[in-house]
């Protein structure tokens, strides 16, 4: 268990992390972290494209991606990783699994369940969320809170 804001809850799967009662994916490298999504790495142009007539042209000229067709003009093929938005685009694929949101990915969350309050050791008190040594058994937490508040410390 993990305590999370005062309550205990079982630990994440490997590749998420916890907020109290979810888990959520973690964002693979050079992607920003958004909360609930992956901001993308920087998009790149693939310039202005080819006439419909020369497509041969676009596969000459780029050999190494080849071309395809987008409305009435032809474009270099994204790299590898990357995928065609419109016409003019390439925008970096999300990693398997996440929703593609445009320039962000939806991270997958799962529920975790409700927490529980953290047990204490023996010679440990429960107050609010925390544990502290016994000071014994007829110590008075309310009388000493309002005796270090008079004094100036609380």
């Amino acid at each position: 268990m993990e305590n999370n804001v005062g309550l205990c809850y079982p630990p994440c799967r490997s590749g998420f992390y916890g907020v109290m009662t979810q888990c959520i994916e973690h964002c693979p490298q050079g992607f920003r972290n958004d909360g609930y999504f992956c901001y993308k790495p920087s998009s790149y142009g693939r310039g202005g494209g080819y006439v419909v007539w020369d497509g041969g042209k676009c596969n000459h000229d780029h050999r190494d991606t080849g071309c395809e067709k987008s409305g009435a003009m032809w474009y270099p093929r994204c790299r590898s990783g990357f995928n065609p938005v419109g016409c003019c685009v390439c925008s970096p694929h999300c990693p398997s699994g996440m929703t593609d949101i445009g320039i962000s990915c939806a991270k997958h969350v799962y529920n975790r369940g409700v927490g529980k309050i953290p047990n204490c050791a023996d010679d440990e008190d429960y107050i609010a969320g925390l544990c502290y040594k016994r000071k014994g058994p007829d110590f008075d937490y309310k009388a000493e809170y309002l005796r270090r508040k008079a004094q100036g410390l609380a």
